[in-house]
């Protein structure tokens, strides 16, 4: 029971959030209050948000919390089949997951329901990667709460990830922080009516999956395995539409079995991937993304169903790589779209851009000029 003083909190507090409300338009944000009777600990117990499950969370005083998680290749195992030069590191779109779930679940806690469509990301910055430990080893990661807000994209949440430092004598030097986001949810968002094309001469490449993951994308081991090898990238080379399919990889990616994301780390990770693909045909430099400016998911991603991904770059710097990215179901419908997605160069061999045409030679089927033809072409993906 609450108390005639916190009573008389909660419903100042709700005058203000209706207030907040009618003044969206005008793009004014009101800070989220705490609310009176939060317990100081909770854990998550939800097999609707797989990475956070068990989860412990801690509230503060100003009504924003920390959730506290365990994660090791042992338990999971999708850690292991992500392999770079530094180590084994987690997939961003693994901690842009984390993120999602973290978000979702106070979206719940204050709505009553789950509302995960639509759904906005915005501004995910990724400052460092974070490298795991093999074998049976754990690490702790920390994701912060930092802000909530009723804004003009409704229940908006600032979050940033860590994990603990140590010195080479393992004495404990405080947190780092790897990445940090803002999730919105804004009913109004629609996805726009695009169409899965490219611009002028279009060359159509058939490879395999085996091919494209042991000449190109040596880093991803099997189960972060989804582009299908069905390929088209204009003439000018700074277009490619490609089919990926998750093939229901992802309920292998935890010990528990349970592989159903809000976001589909690796539907946004197969356009991730393709990403880097065509920024090889650039300048054959391996990539890492670093930065999503925003992204917009309308509805469920398939977990075993083939869909098409339109990557469309926007700029090619030294080392830097900026493009539009948008994913079609089998029905054309838009499942979600990227307005801008960052990819930098990292420690790795560059490619010989020589021997990539040659291999790109090998697997032309056909080139395309009318667009009638091309649009057949994207219905056969």
């Amino acid at each position: 029971m609450l108390s005639i003083k916190n009573k008389q909190r909660l419903s100042k507090w709700l005058d203000g959030a209706k207030q907040g409300l009618s003044q969206q338009s005008r793009g004014i944000k009101y800070k989220w209050p705490h609310i009176p009777g939060q317990p100081a600990q909770e854990t998550i117990n939800q097999v609707s948000l797989p990475l956070l499950e068990g989860a412990r969370v801690d509230w503060d005083k100003h009504g924003l919390c920390q959730f506290h998680c365990q994660i090791s290749e042992q338990h999971s195992p999708y850690l292991r089949h992500h392999r770079f030069p530094m180590g084994d590191i987690m997939p961003a779109t693994v901690i842009l997951e984390y993120f999602v779930e973290a978000a979702s679940w106070l979206q719940q806690k204050s709505h009553g329901h789950q509302q995960w469509y639509p759904l906005q990301v915005s501004q995910l910055k990724l400052d460092r990667v974070l490298i795991l430990p093999e074998g049976t080893a754990s690490i702790d990661i920390e994701i912060h709460v930092n802000k909530r807000f009723i804004g003009p994209h409704g229940h908006e949440i600032q979050l940033s990830l860590h994990s603990p430092r140590f010195n080479k004598q393992g004495k404990y030097l405080g947190l780092k922080c790897h990445a940090s986001v803002t999730i919105g949810f804004d009913p109004s968002v629609r996805a726009t009516n695009k169409v899965p094309l490219l611009n002028g001469l279009v060359h159509h490449y058939q490879t395999t999956e085996q091919q494209i993951y042991s000449k190109v994308l040596t880093s991803h081991g099997d189960k972060m395995q989804s582009i299908t090898g069905e390929l088209y990238i204009n003439g000018e080379r700074n277009q490619i539409l490609a089919s990926y399919d998750c093939q229901n990889k992802e309920s292998t990616w935890l010990n528990s079995g349970n592989g159903h994301f809000i976001l589909s780390p690796l539907g946004l990770d197969s356009c991730l991937q393709l990403l880097c693909f065509l920024a090889i045909l650039q300048d054959g430099l391996p990539r890492l993304p670093v930065f999503i400016g925003q992204l917009n998911l309308f509805r469920a991603h398939p977990m075993d169903q083939p869909c098409r991904a339109l990557i469309e770059l926007v700029q090619q710097d030294v080392g830097r790589t900026e493009a539009k990215v948008t994913v079609f179901d089998r029905y054309n419908r838009i499942i979600f779209d990227v307005k801008q997605a960052i990819a930098q160069s990292h420690q790795g061999g560059a490619f010989d851009l020589s021997l990539f045409e040659r291999w790109l030679e090998n697997i032309t089927v056909a080139c395309h000029v009318d667009e009638p033809k091309v649009q057949e072409a994207g219905h056969d993906l």
